[in-house]
């Protein structure tokens, strides 16, 4: 986002952090687990669809990319279990998914 032109290929930016504002993003269902593979994907892929309604120019030519990411890393009082992240991309050819557990 520091970089010159950046707008240009950036078209939003959201970082669903609280609880509320994640159902709010996911269309106002709430999941049964805030940290899943499920979550990276309906983020991914209502960021794409988002993408595509701001992308009012041939999506063929101008391509856009949907990014979802949920992660439990770190808390007070820490967590029970593994701390993991999951990714999911989503493009007119499909999705990525990654799983990490650290």
């Amino acid at each position: 986002m520091g970089s010159p032109g950046a707008s240009r290929s950036v078209l939003e930016l959201k970082v669903p952090y609280s609880r509320e504002s994640l159902v709010d993003v996911l269309g106002g269902s709430e999941p049964p687990n805030y940290v899943s593979p499920e979550v990276a994907l309906d983020l991914a892929e209502a960021a794409y669809m988002r993408a595509r309604s701001l992308r009012w120019k041939d999506v063929k030519k101008y391509p856009c990319v949907g990014l979802g990411c949920t992660a439990a890393i770190r808390s007070e009082p820490m967590i029970r279990g593994q701390h993991r992240c999951f990714v999911a991309v989503c493009t007119e050819d499909g999705v990525l998914e990654l799983n990490l557990t650290l």
